[in-house]
Order: C-alpha cells, then sequence, then structure tokens
C-alpha cells in the first residue's frame, strides 16, 4: 500500500492518469490507482495539493472499493480481510492553517476556499476537512470497517482539541508511530520545522498488528 500526499499534479486529466498508470505498470505486475484532486481546473499539469494512494502486486486482489473526495482532500481504498472484515485506508492531506488574503491564488487553500464559496459563505477549509473526513470515517466505523489513516494533516496530534484529535478520539485510532517506537526524540517531519505534521493512525487491532 502506498499513500502520498502533495504529489502536485493534474490527477484529474486523462493523460496525467495515463501517464502514472504507465510507470505503475512497468513498476508492478499488478496495481490499482486512486488519486483525488480538487475540480478547480489548471491549464499545466502541475496543479498543488492532492493524494494518491496505490494497491500494488498480491494486494491488488482484496480491492473491494476505490473512491476519493471531489475536493481533492482525500483517496481512499477498502480491502477485503479476514473473517469478512473489511480494511478502509485513506490518505488525506489538510490545507496550511492560513486565510485567503494570505493564501497564493493557486494554493490548495485558495482551491478549497472557491469550491467551498459555493456553497457556504464563510468558506474555512480546515474546518469543513475536518468535518467531512469525520463524518466519512464515522461512516466506515459504523459498518464495522478497520481504518488505517495516513496523510500530511499541518498539525500535530494534540494541538488543537477541535481538529486532529477531536477525530482520533471518536473514531478510536492509534498513533501507530508512536505506538512501535515511542515518543522519546521524535523528529520532525518537515523539513523547516521541528514538529510532526505527518501521521499514520488506525484502528486498535490494526494498531497492534
Amino acid at each position: 500500500v502506498i499513500g502520498l500526499t502533495e504529489p502536485n499534479l493534474s490527477t484529474e486529466k486523462y493523460y496525467v492518469q495515463t501517464h502514472l498508470r504507465q510507470t505503475m505498470q512497468n513498476t508492478w505486475d499488478s496495481s490499482k490507482l486512486v488519486t483525488s484532486s480538487s475540480d478547480i481546473d489548471f491549464e499545466s499539469t502541475y496543479k498543488p495539493g492532492g493524494t494518491i494512494t496505490a494497491i500494488v502486486d498480491d494486494v491488488t486482489a482484496k480491492i473491494r472499493e476505490t473512491d476519493s473526495d471531489s475536493m481533492g482532500r482525500w483517496s481512499y481504498v477498502k480491502l477485503a480481510g479476514k473473517e469478512n472484515t473489511i480494511i478502509t485506508i485513506v490518505t488525506a492531506y489538510q490545507v496550511c492553517d492560513s486565510t485567503i488574503a494570505r493564501a497564493g491564488p493557486r494554493t490548495v487553500y485558495a482551491q478549497q476556499w472557491a469550491m467551498q464559496r459555493t456553497t457556504e459563505q464563510k468558506p474555512n477549509p480546515r474546518k469543513k476537512f475536518r468535518k467531512d473526513l469525520l463524518a466519512f470515517l464515522r461512516q466506515c466505523k459504523n459498518n464495522g470497517e478497520h481504518i488505517i489513516l495516513t496523510g500530511d494533516f499541518n498539525e500535530t496530534l494534540g494541538s488543537d482539541p477541535a481538529g486532529l484529535s477531536k477525530i482520533t478520539a471518536e473514531i478510536n485510532l492509534v498513533d501507530v508511530m508512536a505506538l512501535k517506537h515511542g515518543l522519546d526524540d521524535e523528529v520532525s517531519t518537515y523539513a523547516r520545522g521541528t514538529k510532526r505534521i505527518d501521521y499514520i493512525l488506525a484502528t486498535p487491532r490494526i494498531a497492534a498488528a
């Protein structure tokens, strides 16, 4: 399973999809590619944001469902597990904490703000991301599915009670890296920072595996 955030590609374009799929076919015997990108049209192949979730080799036989968010915030794959269980793997990207005045016109924040503006008077991409992702994961949990949530959240777990902490608490997700390696001498996950903002979170049975 491969999860990538911010590929910065216009993956909704046919020729971009074709190139990605051809690259995967040249690398693995079997593969499945799921991408997410906003509906904002860019003329070039470069487009900030997006996600890619890829399944390769024998695991592709276990795929039951794939889809992505229309705003380019996450993509996911549902895999068949043992004893008729389903494992939902989500690759997500939450925009940086900003405002439309500070964000550039081509940024991910601006894309999501513009899409949200069509239905809401006061767009807030981070708030909407959290609300919509929680609703999606809540449905998965109610269906009895195991969950793996991975991504770049531009947020340190525990820093905002209304953010990632709320999602992990309600869905009962475990920080896999902390579980396996502890929090001592934790390294940052972006070049200019000192904190971890990228996470792999999973329901307890998966995290303990």
